[in-house]
């Protein structure tokens, strides 16, 4: 007796058990069953359910011509990184109505080309590719198939296709200078071999380039994965017994590199932190290895929605201009990095100008140069686009924009103090920790036990646009900020305050704390910056709003509105006109943000009244428009600090504001003082 398959139940049989024709089952089953009237919907769901039938999808998608099928080819699925895209990837198939079909190729380029082809016999409606190499030919026939495709982390000569991956360049400059700031002065950077591999090939280019641009030392190795770890370990040890005169430290350039280097760093005895272990690629193991090992974070989840969405937009306008998105990474800093050098502060010499155009001695070292004070928060970022209630993954990092401006002069050098309240909980420490770690000076951040630390989830917005937030910080510690926690300022070498209209609007004893701080800085003889940072929402009414908001600029040496909010608040259109409404009530200076337009300047600062427009610097690709106001605020700031004159303020100003807009995160962008000479070294005639 042959044991036969059992039989599935068809297409014919579900109609005979409803009493529907084939056609009403099939547009069931399909895009059309609103045109069936309920009842019938109801009869064929019964019987599909009794029968236990399921269309068969593929089918139905070679007959239509569309297999709801995404194609992806991994070039490793034990990297780390594969998997973390692969997930990425699925989520982002699953929300458009498509499923995934995975294919490894263990870096063989055979395997690629047989790949290819049987995703492509499967009518894949799009492929992403993480290529193993030069497979130009099989690349070839897929286009010729006009099947669309992105290219993911890795780039191939003459590809036609989109690329999707990590900005390589700024990977690794922000591992150098993290690196270089914790005084680590000799790097081993250790990656798999970079042959016909874009993305190594780009990394070890950028480490070498960075190497002497930041006078630093290093060498490189190579390491197979599947390779013994002992040559490893000899190089290693002889890079760590080599005499130095400051700490050295390794820079894996993935994560299968950093797991390596882990090992290596056991068997010989090492310990994190003396000699410095940093790696690109977030693993989940890093937080837990002692004392904690420094990442750059790779956005895996967006980078894998951007992928699909390239595919879509490819399939909906085949002749499109062909996309290259790079994403930015974050830095994870941990205990890996901490115990190099501490960093020197002051890169070049700061120039502190009082309201009388003098030149002030500097402050001693256990004084601020800098006062900022405000809200920080703990802010939770959507890894993938779309509607909150639909994201499933976000990264934490902090928000303010007093915090912006705080950590991003701290960065150009300048010793800033950071006077706030947080709860006494987890989000509290976390903010803390991270202002800590960027160099402010938080002797005066108060952690109250009675109030929690203000929450914000923000989007991720596509395109360019404003993302949308939601706050929850009412009644948080900020909002008790009163001018008691002033009492033990000491304030006599204070060169600058920078003070904005977030913290009057949080609550009546920290509007009273705003008016109280510029008033001793006056008294102090230190200069006043101010942005208006309106926030109607904390307002009981817009007339209170203007009315406060107006009194502060009125103490304040510098004002920089943004052109809407100078518009409500004067009640005036132009920017001169904007402007003439401060300096007649005080201002030294109006430095109006005029978005991807630039900025306008007018004043008194050169010793005679002076006005100048300075257009802004183009941006190929607006990531994240949080934050670009903040960060225009730190160039101007810091560019009349360093005593430059305001057309180079301002356009310092435009400058930072547009790296701010790459990159995702409110003060991710915001550079050091080396990395800003090297961002103005890019437009030498527009700073001469």
């Amino acid at each position: 007796m042959t044991n036969r398959a059992p039989r599935h139940p068809t297409l014919h049989d579900v109609a005979s058990a409803a009493g529907a024709s084939k056609t009403s089952v099939s547009r069931y089953f399909g895009d059309e069953r609103e045109r069936l009237s309920a009842a019938l919907q109801e009869r064929i769901a019964t019987a599909a359910a009794q029968l236990g039938f399921s269309p068969n999808r593929i089918a139905r998608g070679l007959k239509g011509g569309h297999s709801r099928l995404i194609g992806m080819l991994v070039a490793d699925i034990r990297n780390p990184f594969s998997v973390a895209i692969m997930h990425g990837i699925e989520q982002a198939c699953r929300q458009r109505g498509y499923s995934l079909m995975l294919c490894n190729t263990d870096n063989d380029p055979g395997q690629e080309r047989a790949h290819l082809e049987l995703l492509s016999a499967y009518r894949v409606e799009g492929l992403v590719i993480n290529p193993a190499g030069s497979s130009q030919p099989a690349l070839g026939a897929i286009a010729a198939q006009n099947i669309p495709t992105v290219l993911l982390d890795r780039r191939l000569d003459h590809a036609l296709a989109d690329v999707v991956g990590l900005d390589n360049h700024l990977a690794i400059d922000m591992a150098l200078d993290h690196l270089a700031a914790q005084g680590y002065r000799e790097v081993f950077y250790l990656s798999e071999p970079a042959t016909q591999v874009s993305s190594r090939e780009q990394r070890l280019a950028s480490f070498r380039h960075g190497l002497a641009l930041r006078g630093l030392h290093g060498e490189v190795h190579y390491q197979a994965p599947d390779r013994s770890d002992e040559p490893l370990q000899a190089a290693l040890s002889a890079f760590i017994q080599r005499p130095a005169a400051a700490p050295k430290a390794v820079l894996c350039a993935n994560g299968n590199m950093t797991l390596a280097a882990t090992r290596a760093f056991q068997a010989l005895a090492i310990r994190p932190g003396a000699t410095g272990l940093m790696g690109i690629d977030e693993l989940d193991w890093c937080g837990l290895v002692e004392p904690g090992i420094t990442t750059l974070a790779q956005p895996t989840a967006a980078i894998g929605h951007s992928a699909v969405a390239c595919l879509l937009k490819r399939l909906a306008d085949p002749t499109r201009a062909i996309d290259d998105i790079q994403h930015s990474p974050t830095l994870m800093a941990r205990g890996s990095t901490a115990a190099g050098t501490p960093p020197c502060h002051h890169q070049r010499p700061l120039v502190a100008v009082d309201s009388r155009g003098d030149d002030l001695p500097m402050p001693s070292p256990s004084t601020p140069e800098i006062l900022t004070f405000g809200e920080a928060m703990t802010m939770f970022v959507a890894e993938t686009p779309g509607p909150l209630a639909e994201v499933e993954q976000f990264r934490r990092r902090i928000a303010g924009a007093d915090t912006n401006v705080a950590i991003g002069l701290a960065r150009l050098g300048f010793g800033v103090a950071w006077l706030s309240r947080v709860g006494d909980d987890g989000f509290g420490e976390f903010i803390r920790r991270t202002l800590e770690q960027e160099g402010l000076d938080c002797r005066h951040l108060i952690s109250d036990s009675a109030t929690p630390t203000g929450l914000l989830f923000k989007e991720r917005a596509e395109d360019g646009q404003d993302p949308r937030v939601s706050y929850f910080r009412r009644g948080s510690a900020a909002s008790q900020l009163s001018c008691d926690d002033a009492n033990d300022l000491d304030l006599s070498a204070l060169k600058h305050l920078h003070a904005t209209g977030i913290p009057p609007a949080l609550s009546s004893s920290a509007r009273e704390l705003s008016h109280h701080l510029l008033a001793q800085a006056r008294a102090a003889g230190a200069s006043i910056s101010f942005d208006p940072n309106l926030r109607p929402s904390l307002w009981h009414s817009e007339g209170e709003m203007r009315d406060t908001i107006n009194r502060l600029a009125a103490q304040a040496d510098w004002v920089l509105p943004g052109l809407a909010e100078g518009r409500l608040l004067s009640g005036r259109e132009s920017p001169e006109a904007i402007a003439d409404f401060y300096l007649e009530r005080g201002a030294k200076a109006v430095v109006i943000k005029l978005g991807p337009q630039g900025g306008y300047y007018r004043g008194t600062l050169s010793g005679r009244e002076q006005s100048v427009s300075v257009p802004g610097f183009a941006v190929a690709e607006v990531v994240d428009t949080v934050g670009a106001g903040d960060a225009f605020a730190v160039g101007v700031i810091s560019a009349l600090l360093d005593g430059l004159d305001p057309r180079q303020a301002v356009l310092r100003g435009n400058l930072l504001g547009a790296e701010a807009v790459k990159v995702i995160g409110d003060m991710e962008g915001l550079p050091d003082r080396q990395r800003l000479e090297a961002l103005i070294a890019k437009h030498p005639e527009t700073f001469a």
